[in-house]
Order: structure tokens, then C-alpha cells, then sequence
């Protein structure tokens, strides 16, 4: 997701999200086309993920969802099946022959949510006819017996067909047709939403950080008001205290609409109360869940989307993420180092991928800073920061694959004494580079030009030298070596090259000051 969205997608998606109530209204649309809050939730992570939105956010999306699964429910048991066909022909239609092109999508939709309701209306119409499964009777006659096991039948279908929304319209319709009471099929609807946050809960297994968070909203919306509507249930059936079955059987007399109140009862009611409490429920999810490190170094520090007005602040702030992009080189060198831990590959892993995304972001914070009316002299600065970005990309590519490579070649001990001195030296370069893109690393630019200058003879001396005397050094180690100092090399002449840019411009800030 974070390959295929582009800058522009993230801050349209940011900007109707930004209101609570716009967030509200997407979430509502998107569980009444999803029809599953499994599904949605996953997809709200994965654009949290990508850093399209915030926790905060996308929280509402997460509250109305649910709402709007509740009210799929409410629709279905309307009578709307004449206008489903309708529509259902209709858009068909325009969509054969592709007219009108211009509302192409709008029929699309349409088209989408007419298949929707006809299925649902299907599923209504064979509800009896599934109930004669044998396998089914089985459980029937063990849910007769205690609204606790119809709760649990509830969890058991709704993590099997995925849509604790499918399985309430299901159980509504057998409830019409006389093979339920309403008190199961209360307990099935209850239980219909819990199994969906068993689910939920289970996929997310190996999600962290702020996806995670997302997708643990969910499991505890539906934790949150199953239990407070399981608690008044039994309240009302035991202590014979009138409270949500007195309520929803004195707004009809149709079972089906009945039931459905609860289904929207129960929904609406968690994402109304919930949306009160958005802040702390988001400090919650932040405290026991809280965004990896990895996550941290794949966002922007400095930057906001709104700097685009205020270039030549927006110009310092982008030296500024370079420098904090520079910063993190030297961890690859101490995944070598650690080479036995499980977690260092990991580590090399996210430190590349990390980059990436920031480097993308800044690529594309670029592209808009072009098209705006730059002065000649931060058109010239924004130009070496673009170049100074390709050139701190292309030393981030060669460490990831040195590192690796050098990971490789450690694994004896004859591996660990021939790339050893390799790595410190790559380490003290690396360090070295980090306190030279500081304020007052003008010293440190100066010495890392010193080091760096044209070492390609002396690496093509230590490369013939050390192979003729190493003669113990087994071909695969031998190849290794190679790969490693000529990659060793490459990387040097780059940090040469951003030591000259660093040095530059600590010349031009001297004579801006003269």
C-alpha cells in the first residue's frame, strides 16, 4: 500500500478524515459496503500503516463502521426488493455498454450495492431451507437449551463465514420463519459480534505498533458493547426488568425489525458512546500498544504537508530529515557486529525499508516545492538537496547489501578476522558522516575529506595483497571479500561526495556572513 498511494491520495484521505464528523461518514459508508468490520479494520491499518492517517483519525472510521454494518442489517429487512432489481438492471445496463462514461463509477457503486441487497435477500429467502441441514439441527437442539450456547453458536458462525453481519441477517430470518426465539437470536446477534472480533483478534497476530492499534479498536468496540447488552439481557430476562428486549418489541410488532433495532441498537450505541471518549480510547490504545521504532523512522520528523506556502523553511526542514536519514547509517554496521541475534536481520531489514519510505516522501515533498515560485537561491538549494538525497539513497543501498554481505562472511571465525577491519573502518567513516551534517560539523566535513580521498588504489593494493597471502580463505569467502571492498569503495567515494556538499556549504554560510 504504501508503494501503489501517492503523496497526494495521503493528504486527500487526510483532509476527510481531519473532522471528526467526515471520518464518521466514510466509516459509516464503508461498513455498509464491506459488510465486514474484519475486512475494514485490516484496511484502516494498512493505510495507517502507510501513514495516510492517524490513529486518532481513522478511530472514527473504526466507531462508524460498525454503525454502518448495523444499518446493512437494518436495510436488509426492509421492503426494498423491487428497487434492488431496478436498480440491479439498470446499472447493469449502463455498465454493458459503458454509458454514460462520465458517471462510469457512480454505476459502479450502485451496481455493487444493488448485488449486495439482492444476495442479502437471497440468504433471507433460504434461511429455512438451511435450517433442515442435519449438522445444523444438531446445534439447534443444543441452543435450545441455554442462551449461553446460542452466544456461543453465534461466535462460531460469525468466525466462519467472516461477517457477523451475514450471520444476523441469517439468524433474524430463521427467527421469522419460526426456528429461533428472540431471546437467541439476541444472543446470536451478541455472539455474531463477538466471534468477529475473535477473528479479528486472531489475524492480527503479528501486526505492531500503530496497525495494531487499529485493529485492536475493533476487538475492544465489540468486547465493550457485547458485554454491556450481554449484562442487561440476562438483567432483564432473570430479574424480569424491562430494559433493550422491552424497548425494540414496543417500537414493532415484526420480529425481523425487531431484532434488527438490536442489531443497530447495538452498533450505533458503542460508536455514539465511544466517539465521547475518542481521545482517552486513543491514549489506551497508544499505551499498550504503542507505534515500533520502526514505525517512528518511517515518518517524516520535520516536515508537514502544510509547509509547501513557507518554501525556504520548508528547505531547512528537509536538510534536517537528510540529516536524521544520515544519522541512522552507522546501525547497519552494528547489525554486523551482532550478527549472531536473531533480531539484527530485522533490524538491517527495517533500517533499508524505513529509508524508503521517507526518501519517497521527500522525493515527492520536492516535486510540489518545484511548482511553486521559488527564489533563484532556494531553487539552487533545493536542487543540491535533491542531489544530496540520490547520493545519500544510493549509500544507503550499498550499506544494506555491504552489511549483508559482511553478515555472510562473519559466520567463522576466519570470516569474522578478515572483514573486521572492513567494518570499523566503514564504522568510524559512518560516524564520522553523522557528526558532520550537524550545525557545527565543519571540522568533521573537513576530516572526512581527508579520509576519503581517492582510496581506490590503496583497496585494489589490500585486495591483491591480502588474497595472495590468505590462502586458507575458501572460494566462497574469497568471493564475499570482493563483493564487500568493492562495495566498500563505492560507499567511500560517496561519503567523499557528500563530505565536498557538506563542506560547501559551510564555505557559503562563511561568506553569506562576510
Amino acid at each position: 500500500m504504501q508503494q501503489v498511494t501517492g503523496r497526494k491520495m495521503r493528504l486527500l484521505l487526510a483532509k476527510w478524515t481531519k473532522k471528526f464528523y467526515q471520518g464518521g461518514a466514510i466509516g459509516l459508508l464503508s461498513g455498509v459496503l464491506t459488510q465486514s468490520m474484519s475486512a475494514l479494520s485490516f484496511v484502516v491499518a494498512g493505510m495507517v500503516a502507510a501513514g495516510m492517517v492517524t490513529v486518532r483519525q481513522a478511530l472514527p472510521v473504526i466507531f462508524w463502521g460498525n454503525a454502518g454494518c448495523g444499518l446493512l442489517v437494518f436495510i436488509a429487512f426492509l421492503d426494498i426488493r423491487v428497487l434492488t432489481l431496478f436498480i440491479l438492471g439498470i446499472s447493469g445496463i449502463c455498465l454493458s455498454f459503458e454509458r454514460p462514461q462520465h458517471y462510469k463509477r457512480t454505476v459502479q457503486v450502485l451496481f455493487g450495492l444493488a448485488l449486495l441487497f439482492y444476495g442479502l435477500n437471497i440468504v433471507q429467502t433460504s434461511a429455512a431451507s438451511f435450517a433442515q441441514e442435519a449438522w445444523f439441527k444438531t446445534l439447534l437442539n443444543y441452543a435450545a437449551y441455554s442462551h449461553l450456547l446460542a452466544f456461543f453458536l453465534g461466535i462460531i458462525l460469525s468466525v466462519i463465514s467472516q461477517s457477523s453481519a451475514a450471520i444476523s441477517i441469517l439468524a433474524i430470518s430463521m427467527t421469522s420463519a419460526g426456528i429461533f426465539t428472540i431471546e437467541q437470536t439476541m444472543m446470536i446477534i451478541y455472539g455474531a459480534n463477538m466471534g468477529s472480533s475473535v477473528l479479528t483478534y486472531l489475524l492480527s497476530a503479528k501486526l505492531r505498533g500503530t496497525p495494531r492499534q487499529l485493529v485492536m479498536s475493533q476487538v475492544l468496540f465489540n468486547i465493550v458493547a457485547v458485554s454491556v447488552l450481554v449484562a442487561l439481557f440476562y438483567l432483564e430476562i432473570a430479574g424480569g426488568i424491562p430494559l433493550v428486549k422491552a424497548f425494540v418489541t414496543g417500537l414493532s410488532d415484526n420480529p425481523e425489525r425487531q431484532l434488527s433495532c438490536i442489531y443497530l441498537f447495538l452498533n450505533f450505541t458503542g460508536a455514539i458512546t465511544l466517539s465521547f471518549f475518542i481521545d482517552r480510547f486513543a491514549g489506551l490504545l497508544e499505551r499498550f500498544w504503542p507505534a515500533t521504532q520502526v514505525e517512528e523512522w518511517a515518518r517524516l520528523a520535520y516536515l508537514q504537508s502544510n509547509m509547501l506556502h513557507d518554501g525556504e523553511s520548508a528547505l531547512s526542514l528537509m536538510a534536517l530529515e537528510h540529516a536524521r536519514l544520515i544519522k541512522r547509517f552507522p546501525l547497519y554496521m552494528e547489525c554486523v557486529r551482532g550478527a549472531g541475534e536473531t533480531a539484527q536481520p530485522e533490524l538491517r531489514q527495517s533500517l533499508h525499508q524505513s529509508f524508503l519510505a521517507v526518501s519517497r516522501e521527500l522525493e515527492s515533498f520536492e516535486e510540489e516545492l518545484l511548482k511553486t515560485d521559488l527564489p533563484y537561491e532556494a531553487s539552487e538549494t533545493l536542487m543540491k538537496l535533491s542531489s544530496r538525497l540520490k547520493m545519500t539513497a544510493g549509500l544507503d543501498y550499498l550499506l544494506h547489501t555491504l552489511s549483508e554481505l559482511m553478515v555472510q562472511g562473519s559466520t567463522s571465525a576466519d570470516g569474522k578476522k578478515y572483514f573486521h577491519p572492513i567494518l570499523e573502518s566503514m564504522d568510524f567513516l559512518l560516524l564520522t558522516l553523522s557528526d558532520a551534517v550537524n550545525e557545527d560539523g565543519k571540522d568533521d566535513a573537513q576530516i572526512l575529506l581527508q579520509l576519503t580521498h581517492d582510496r581506490s588504489r590503496i583497496m585494489q593494493k589490500m585486495r591483491k595483497n591480502f588474497l595472495a597471502t590468505e590462502e586458507r580463505m575458501s572460494p566462497d569467502d574469497r568471493m564475499i571479500f570482493l563483493q564487500v571492498t568493492s562495495l566498500f569503495e563505492r560507499a567511500v567515494w560517496i561519503i567523499h561526495q557528500l563530505a565536498q556538499e557538506l563542506a560547501g556549504d559551510y564555505l557559503s554560510e562563511v561568506r553569506d556572513e562576510k
